[in-house]
């Protein structure tokens, strides 16, 4: 038996065709027969052709590129590493740690990347022509600490940029001044900026990284409260005037003072203005405000209409406790009247009442409560502390007949307050009525260092003693002091 092979293409560098098929030839002898041997063509089967590809150059090129080391093998942000190996044609991107960091293509053998903040832990890998190229060992990221070299402003109010100068800002987690965390931005590796907030924040910079914290050799100084202005300059309790303070670090506010009286209330919308209204305690001075860091005062005076009032009158101006109605289970009212002299000043302070009037709107319809022609009740209560000496004697007084009217020698008790009032029992009403709208009036002549005030207190009713300041009366309200004139005045309240 013998093969032969038909054979079918050809054969070139690139591939070799293998036969398409083989016969096998049997010989079988046949001697009984003929004594000759005949042989027998059988195709046993047919084979299609391969190609077995031989590498092409790019592919040779592809085998033949690698990383075969770096250096260093450890550094911070900013570090240049020098990677050998070959195959580096057409570099396009090289990261470390998966992030995209600048590079330089030094040769096809050499590529020198510079570490950013893109830059993590991990393998080297560079992107060529040919492919992705990756170390199979790992480059490793330091952190190194951050420092503040300067800082601008070194003072400012709230709300002040900050900006921060120094190194290797990266991982930035906070930054403060003093004790104050304050919210910043990352401008650059080698600066911050920073806005400062309300309060005091003040104290050394400190910006803290992954790597560390820094902190400034100088502080920041906030800049401390302040009044800069006020609006409008002057005003009055009756009707209260509503007074707007601007400044700076108007904050923690648990006081406002003007002159020696203090507002009862106030609003602030920000640190840098607060509203409040007259006080009834007012007197012409400065504004004080008692702030976080203590009591700050304007440059200027806040003016209030008690010229020529004695310093020691703590009601210097006129006020009303609004609305006019009396307190729950309060039902009757006096009025009085408090005359002192100036002892500043010389002359004979005399004070002649005509008449005192009181009027109250009833059920809707105004009446009147109290008319005093000529006759007058009264004390005299120790000037010094103003009615915290509860110790009187009688008001002395004489009658005028030809004027129907009284007459007080304010300057024989110059150490004295003169207080006159309705006589016992009080104008009142009864519990289901409605009283609203009260007022007084007095004629007098007032000559000399004389001062007069008029004003009305609420009582529980028409015969119930004083028990303490507001127990069984309360304070309605007052007016302005007046002072000499030559002629009759209508003084009235409000």
């Amino acid at each position: 038996m013998r093969l032969t092979e038909a054979r079918s293409g050809r054969h070139n560098p690139d591939s070799y065709s293998y036969p398409q098929f083989i016969t096998l030839e049997v010989c079988i002898y046949m001697s009984r027969i003929s004594g000759s041997a005949v042989f027998l063509s059988v195709a046993l089967a047919t084979v299609q052709p391969f190609a077995l590809p031989l590498l092409s150059q790019e592919a040779l090129a592809q085998t033949t590129s690698a990383i075969t080391s770096f250096s260093p093998t450890s550094g911070p942000i900013g570090t240049a590493v020098v990677i050998n190996g070959s195959g580096f044609s057409n570099v396009s991107s090289v990261k470390v740690g998966g992030g995209n960091v600048g590079f330089t293509r030094n040769s096809s053998t050499q590529v020198t990347a510079t570490t950013n903040s893109n830059a993590k832990t991990g393998p080297i890998s560079i992107q060529t022509s040919n492919g992705l190229l990756t170390s199979s060992s790992t480059f490793t990221v330091t952190v190194n600490n951050p420092t503040i070299s300067s800082f601008s402003p070194i003072s400012g109010p709230p709300d002040t940029k900050v900006v921060i100068q120094g190194t290797y800002f990266n991982n930035v987690q906070s930054v403060k001044i003093g004790s104050i965390y304050l919210n910043f931005v990352r401008d650059s590796e080698t600066q911050l900026t920073t806005t400062t907030k309300t309060g005091n924040v003040s104290g050394k910079v400190t910006v803290t990284t992954t790597g560390g914290s820094a902190v400034s050799s100088a502080s920041f100084t906030s800049d401390p409260p302040s009044i800069t202005s006020f609006t409008p300059t002057n005003g009055t309790a009756y009707p209260a005037t509503d007074v707007t303070i601007k400044g700076i670090n108007l904050l923690n506010i648990t006081s406002i003072g003007f002159g020696k009286g203090y507002a009862e209330n106030w609003q602030s919308s920000s640190h840098k203005e607060v509203k409040t209204k007259i006080p009834c305690t007012a007197s012409t001075g400065k504004i004080a405000i008692n702030t976080y860091a203590g009591v700050i005062s304007s440059t200027t005076d806040f003016s209030v209409p008690d010229a020529g009032v004695p310093s020691d009158v703590p009601q210097r101006i006129a006020c009303v406790k609004d609305p006019r109605t009396p307190p729950d289970g309060f039902t009757a009212i006096t009025y009085w009247g408090q005359a002192i002299v100036d002892t500043s000043k010389t002359g004979e302070a005399i004070v002649e009442i005509d008449y005192m009037k009181l009027w109250c709107t009833i059920n809707g319809t105004e009446k009147l409560l109290a008319d005093d022609q000529g006759s007058i009740d009264g004390q005299l209560y120790v000037r010094s502390g103003w009615y915290s000496i509860r110790e009187t004697e009688p008001m002395p007084y004489t009658y005028n007949a030809e004027n129907d009217s009284v007459v007080l020698p304010i300057s024989d008790h110059p150490d004295k307050i003169f207080h006159w009032y309705m006589s016992t029992p009080r104008a009142s009403w009864s519990p289901d009525e409605t009283v609203s709208s009260c007022r007084v009036e007095g004629r007098m002549k007032i000559s000399g260092p004389a001062l007069v005030q008029l004003g009305a207190d609420w009582w529980v009713d028409a015969y119930a003693p004083w028990n303490g300041a507001q127990v069984n009366n309360r304070e309605m309200g007052y007016s302005n002091w007046y002072l000499a004139s030559p002629d009759w005045q209508v003084i009235r309240m409000p």
